[in-house]
């Protein structure tokens, strides 16, 4: 699947099928996460993770199959830890799309206690994102939950502002970000074009938009081509070719290449 196609067909999926990782699919996470702890967040890839929604009163019901998950961690004492899991913890996401593969990002509603990758010290389980294999069509409950948590998604040109007219690839860049997942379907993250320049920021990191600024951030650098500076109002650095049209696992890893040699030089 190309860039396009895979922020196209992601979806939020709550319902999985008993089929696990396979062997290929497991590595290819691994090796993910293991280049993405050179930023300083550990994604762990539970294969057992029945147990965090074992409780009614946790998951309310709202997921079922669940065996494997990502655990996104983040340093307590960096102030960017919310952002870098929600940019690298998508592109995990968007991996898993271009496998087939169903996820979701699950704030709040699951036993952060019984995870089996726990933080150690210095460290907080920020959350979790589901991921495996799913029917192809929803059913009947989880329709509905889908359907209350995306209630209405906002215009394109809710999403950005802009003085002067604004180049196709900064378009391109921001239909990523209207299909970017947010808590609560908020789409809180405001972009701004301002000659030549790109910055991204949220009315303040509190309530898990700072992980909903990673994603945008994320989906925009996807399709846009380029690398960000971190934190709430950081400018995005435009590389000469976009990745618009690459097949998604490439430019993952291109994605990656720019934003970790930023983080060496930092």
């Amino acid at each position: 699947m190309t860039v396009e196609q895979v922020v196209a067909a992601r979806v939020s999926r709550r319902s999985y099928l008993p089929d696990k990782l396979d062997g290929a699919q497991k590595a290819r996470f691994e090796t993910l996460a293991a280049r993405m702890a050179a930023a300083g967040v550990r994604i762990g890839l539970a294969e057992d993770g029945a147990a965090v929604f074992a409780r009614f009163g946790k998951s309310y019901g709202m997921f079922s199959g669940v065996h494997s998950f990502f655990a996104l961690i983040g340093r307590t004492d960096d102030p960017a830890a919310g952002e870098k899991l929600g940019y690298f913890g998508e592109l995990l996401v968007l991996e898993a799309c271009a496998m087939g593969l169903g996820t979701c990002w699950v704030g709040g509603t699951y036993d952060a206690a019984a995870c089996p990758c726990a933080p150690g010290a210095g460290e907080k389980l920020s959350c979790i994102v589901t991921v495996g294999r799913c029917a192809q069509k929803r059913g009947v409950k989880e329709a509905l939950v889908y359907r209350f948590a995306h209630r209405g998604t906002k215009d394109l040109e809710e999403l950005f502002t802009s003085e002067t007219p604004v180049p196709a690839w900064f378009l391109e860049g921001m239909q990523a970000v209207r299909r970017a997942p947010s808590a609560l379907n908020r789409q809180p993250v405001q972009f701004r074009y301002e000659e030549g320049a790109v910055s991204a920021s949220v009315p303040d990191l509190a309530q898990h938009r700072d992980l909903d600024l990673g994603i945008a951030k994320a989906h925009f650098a996807l399709v846009a081509g380029g690398r960000w500076e971190w934190g709430n109002g950081g400018r995005f650095e435009k590389q000469a070719r976009g990745h618009y049209g690459l097949q998604a696992p490439d430019a993952v890893d291109a994605l990656l290449d720019m934003q970790l040699a930023a983080a060496a030089k930092a």
